[in-house]
């Protein structure tokens, strides 16, 4: 705001000068035109008068020619002699000669004065068959020569009085010449010798036309400043008149001198009254800033405390109000309003109370009401003080003048006062224990009812300002014991006769008051001694630990002991089925050699059919014996850690064919469906034997536990970096409770169908086996009557495990 009045200020000031600056250029532009007018007119008029003297000569002279032609061409038919005499006394002649056809001098005649020898030398204008003359020589330059033919063939040539030149001097220097620039005559002559006078002596550089005059400003042989008038007329002669510059640059100067003061005075006028002005603009600003600044610092103090200002014309009820105050009526600016605008925005009891108040003011002089008004955004509190007075020019006219406060916050913060002093009083009685506050003369200021009830004490003890000595007093009448708290210093532990433990604390309030709070502390004195209990108790079982550790050290070590037994078991029981395993397969190769010697007949028939069948019988059940000792050798050595994989590039495609090569067979005699679905990559690295047994053991299963006619579908599905083999068939099913049964060894489902199936229990734990050591995992899904999923994971990169050095 102050530097929009500054800015206004400069501009205040500013705009007087810019004023004057424009009126000055103005009339100094305009006197400059004047003045420049008049300049160009002088030197117009100079000109003028130099051109018209130039014309005003050639005009004489041109009418001396006239005149000595017409008396020349008045002989011009008489014969060269009798022409000279009667041309000779002719005026505007001043000499005259004839010649002969020749050229030769017959005659001659003189006028006034002049070198009648002279026209000798025009005789070749005979020849030439003209009748205008030229200068004939230097001798002659004083005389314009003109020449006619006569009838006789011979030639008059005559000089025509040129015009006498001094009554056109005036002080100039006026000059004749010719068409070839030559001057004939000069007067007064150059101060500087020259031996041929030319027009160049007046600083011409190029002859006017014929017919034509001008003017021009220019320096001539003498070095003089001249205004210069030239005349040419159509005979060829030209007049200069050349005048000297001096009057005129007089005349311009005392124009330059009128103008230059008709300029500076106005001026001078101007600036002392813009000076005037500018003294008076200042002492204008100066008090204007003032008043500005006390309107600031009276508006700021009003915004500041949020006032308004108003002004009741109580006897025609009509207020001014300003902006802020008028804001909050709801009103949409600073000005004068009827009354009732005010009184629609109270209530009715408010509009009661500011009209007996203004009633009152006309009366006491004194206007003190605070009204609540009704605002946009909620409810404001706005205080009204101020002063009637009279008018003095009008005293049946009342008015009261003041300020408006807003006393919104103030009433907010009573409210809210009040309304914490209820809070904090029934926050206080809400307290169970003993609670009571001191002032710093310690006397007591507020209690609550558990403090009466705690200690006993009365209504008669208990009043506003007793104090505090007289009070703990009457307390310790129902005190058993008191002593410090070992974890406050400022509480103290306090059992009353009825048994309750009490915590009192006290502490100082900001303003040197006390504060006494107790804390009922019965129940952490009854878990204290609970704790006490315990601890005696914790004790006892302590040294009963101490002896039960003793004797379960004794156990540990028998454990130790029956373990190490256990693992020899189990290492002797490996070792046993190892050796077991490689003493039947000698025999059992022999029994299926031989017995499938007997069966393929390679040596002859058998004889009786019943023999081909026992053998048959002794190959089958050789084979299923020689499968069951694999399976538990292999079992063995994957128990004992023995069995190690080989990885290497493999194709997945390729194991699944093989197994189903070999399990075919089988299923073709239970008219079973083989169907794979091995669309997706199987390039993998893993150990290709022990992947094509996994899917022997679980195609056998399937084939086992599937009904005829059923269907077995292997599929095979890339997930990131693992490859997985599903095995689905459409059998009789497993119970969910016997799932996590299968993949056990020796583990076989109890039902009919299993016990027409009889096996080892070994392929489901074999393969899981075989799936481990490659790094994946085997998981089976199955219900019963819809089929049983196999699921194997294989790693697409096998790594085989390190053999411990």
């Amino acid at each position: 705001m102050v530097a929009k009045h500054a800015k206004n200020h400069v501009i205040d000031q500013q705009w007087p000068t810019v004023i004057c600056l424009c009126l000055c250029g103005i009339f100094a532009a305009l006197v400059l035109l004047l003045a420049k007018r008049d300049y160009d007119a002088i030197r117009n008029q100079a000109k003028q008068n130099a051109a018209l003297e130039a014309k005003l000569i050639l005009e004489r002279l041109d009418t001396s020619t006239s005149i000595a032609q017409a008396s020349l061409n008045a002989v011009q038919q008489l014969g060269v002699m009798k022409a000279i005499e009667t041309a000779a006394a002719a005026p505007g002649i001043q000499a005259i000669a004839g010649f002969d056809a020749s050229g030769a001098l017959i005659a001659q005649g003189t006028a006034a004065s002049g070198d009648i020898g002279a026209l000798a030398t025009v005789s070749p204008l005979t020849k030439q068959d003209s009748w205008r003359g030229a200068l004939a020589s230097e001798a002659s330059a004083s005389v314009n020569a003109i020449a006619v033919k006569t009838a006789d063939g011979g030639t008059i040539a005559a000089f025509v009085t040129l015009p006498n030149l001094e009554v056109f001097g005036l002080g100039s220097r006026i000059g004749i010449g010719n068409s070839t620039g030559a001057l004939l005559r000069v007067q007064p002559m150059f101060k500087s010798p020259q031996t041929k006078l030319t027009a160049s002596a007046f600083g011409i550089k190029h002859l006017p036309p014929k017919g034509s005059s001008l003017a021009l400003f220019g320096q001539d042989l003498d070095g003089q400043s001249i205004i210069l008038g030239i005349a040419s007329s159509q005979s060829g002669m030209i007049s200069y008149v050349a005048r000297d510059r001096g009057p005129m640059d007089l005349a311009i100067l005392r124009s330059a001198i009128l103008f230059g003061l008709l300029f500076l005075g106005p001026v001078i006028a101007g600036a002392g009254i813009w000076i005037i002005t500018q003294r008076q603009a200042l002492r204008f600003a100066t008090n204007r800033s003032q008043l500005r600044e006390v309107e600031q610092r009276l508006r700021v103090a009003i915004e500041g405390a949020r006032c308004g200002v108003w002004d009741w014309d109580i006897t025609h009820d009509q207020v001014f109000l300003s902006k802020r105050l008028a804001h909050i009526f709801g009103l949409p600016g600073a000005g004068r309003f009827a009354a009732q605008s005010i009184f629609n925005a109270l209530d009715s009891k408010d509009q009661a109370c500011l009209r007996a108040a203004l009633a009152a003011s006309a009366q006491k002089g004194v206007l003190d009401v605070v009204l609540q008004v009704k605002w946009a955004k909620g409810v404001k509190h706005v205080q009204l003080r101020g002063r009637a007075v009279k008018d003095r020019q009008n005293p049946a006219l009342t008015r009261a003048i003041g300020v408006s406060i807003d006393v919104s916050d103030a009433r907010r913060t009573e409210e809210r006062l009040i309304q914490t002093e209820r809070r904090l009083n029934d926050t206080i009685s809400s307290i169970s224990g003993p609670f009571a506050l001191w002032s710093k003369e310690r006397r007591l200021v507020l209690w609550n009812d558990g403090f009466a009830k705690t200690f006993g004490l009365s209504a008669a003890v208990l009043q506003q300002g007793a104090s505090y000595h007289q009070v703990s007093a009457a307390a310790a009448k129902c005190v058993k014991s008191q002593r410090p708290d070992r974890y406050d210093e400022l509480a103290q532990e306090i059992e009353l006769d009825n048994g309750v433990w009490i915590q009192l604390v006290e502490r100082e309030t900001f303003d040197g008051g006390l504060v006494s709070i107790g804390i009922d502390i019965t129940p952490l004195k009854e878990i204290e001694e609970n704790i006490r209990r315990s601890e005696r108790q914790m004790r006892s079982v302590v040294v009963e630990l101490e002896r039960s550790e003793h004797k379960a050290s004794e156990l540990a070590e028998k454990y130790n002991i029956e373990r190490q037994r256990a693992e020899e078991a189990s290492n002797a029981k490996s070792g046993f089925l190892a050796n077991m395993s490689h003493e039947l397969r000698t025999p059992l190769n022999a029994i299926n050699g031989f017995s499938e010697i007997m069966v393929q007949q390679l040596y002859g028939p058998l004889g009786d059919r019943r023999y081909l069948t026992y053998a048959t019988d002794i190959l089958n059940s050789g084979k299923h014996l020689l499968e069951l000792i694999n399976d538990v050798l292999d079992m063995a050595k994957v128990e004992a850690g023995k069995f190690k994989i080989y990885p290497k590039p493999m194709d997945l495609h390729e194991s699944i064919e093989q197994a189903i090569r070999l399990v075919r067979g089988r299923a073709e005699e239970k008219r079973i469906s083989l169907v794979t679905e091995l669309n997706e990559d199987g390039e993998m690295i893993g150990d290709a034997r022990a992947i094509k047994q996994i899917m022997i053991n679980l195609l056998t299963n399937a084939i086992k536990f599937t009904a005829p006619n059923g269907k077995i579908l292997v599929q095979i599905k890339n997930n990131l970096d693992e490859v997985i083999i599903r095995v689905i068939d459409n059998g009789v099913g497993i119970n969910q409770e016997d799932l996590p049964r299968l993949t056990r060894p020796f583990e076989q489902v109890e039902n009919e169908h299993a016990r027409s199936n009889q096996g080892s229990g070994l392929g489901l734990a074999l393969s899981r086996s075989f799936a481990e050591l490659h790094g994946g995992s085997l998981s089976i899904a199955s219900e019963v009557g819809v089929g049983t999923m196999v699921i194997v994971s294989l790693p697409r990169l096998a790594v085989a495990e390190q053999e411990a050095a």
